[in-house]
């Protein structure tokens, strides 16, 4: 976007709203049409009048926003996202593919598989990601200055990427506390 001239930025914003604003109109017309006429129409009240419906289809509109801020609320990037979207998606895939197959696969199965997908993603995010996260940690590295005397590790050698004759890379950890996380056990070293 750097590169185009003034007029056409304010293009090229237009075109990024104009299609983050379709795909969220057709996700939430989606939605509330599967709850309605999925749902509703045919478990909740079957003999109702078109405008009721089309009544109902407002209201699971506005409850789909309303609950897609407070899940987005919770996210913290796209990737955290991503992550919730393959997580909720993992249980049901199996059973997507076996219903072409396996003549027992009926709706009951599809609904069950996404259940429990949903159950075991909130668990997984709840109970699994945090303990995960609470182990993990980052070795951070900056270019060495020849005449930098460097006492948290080793230096490492990065070799593979720079064209044959060209000047290696010599790479070490970083020798600030602050630039790099230290595990609850002490600080980070590189075995030599």
């Amino acid at each position: 976007m750097d590169l185009l001239p003034t007029p056409w930025r304010g293009f090229m914003l237009a075109g990024f709203a104009a299609a983050y604003m379709s795909t969220v109109a057709t996700h939430l017309n989606w939605g509330a049409s599967y709850l309605v006429n999925d749902f509703y129409k045919r478990f909740v009240k079957r003999d109702a009048s078109e405008a009721h419906y089309v009544a109902v289809s407002r209201a699971a509109t506005v409850l789909l926003f309303l609950g897609s801020i407070a899940v987005t609320s919770q996210l913290s990037s796209v990737e955290k996202a991503w992550e919730l979207l393959l997580a909720l998606g993992a249980g049901t895939g199996l059973v997507l593919i076996l219903r072409w197959y396996w003549w027992r696969i009926n709706a009951w199965s599809e609904i069950s598989a996404m259940v429990a997908s949903f159950a075991v993603s909130l668990l997984g995010f709840g109970f699994i990601k945090p303990a995960l996260n609470h182990r993990r940690t980052r070795l951070v590295l900056k270019p060495c200055e020849p005449r930098e005397r460097i006492e948290t590790g080793s230096t490492v050698s990065l070799h593979g990427g720079a064209p044959r004759g060209a000047p290696s890379t010599r790479w070490c950890p970083s020798p600030s506390r602050a630039a790099c996380a230290i595990p609850p056990d002490g600080p980070m070293t590189v075995p030599a």
